[in-house]
């Protein structure tokens, strides 16, 4: 996955963001990890719109998918799964593998 296009695409703070993700999961709480992006600022050491936009580049680029939005007025925030760990007892979809320079898996 490391030597993956998709990988090597991201930017510092993308990849950063996804060993935070990888360090919240602890190995059943797939689909409910959770960073807000205020966390994420303080976590990166960076500007929340920065923290932001790396969730989307990991959406983008296929290792994170959106299980949950954000619920303001519950100050929850959005949850996501990782697309190479396993799911609810299924394989790891690996979304990142259909990646393409300028072609997002999601968006």
């Amino acid at each position: 996955m490391l030597k993956s296009d998709a990988y090597r695409d991201l930017n510092t703070v993308a990849r950063c963001l996804l060993e935070e993700l990888q360090i919240a999961h602890n190995g059943s709480n797939n689909g409910e990890l959770s960073i807000s992006t205020h966390n994420a600022k303080l976590l990166l050491k960076v500007s929340e719109p920065t923290a932001m936009n790396a969730f989307w580049d990991l959406y983008e680029h296929g290792f994170i998918d959106l299980m949950m939005p954000h619920l303001w007025k519950q100050h929850k925030a959005r949850e996501w799964r990782l697309t190479f760990e396993p799911f609810h007892g299924r394989e790891p979809s690996n979304d990142w593998m259909m990646w393409k320079p300028n072609e997002p898996v999601k968006r």
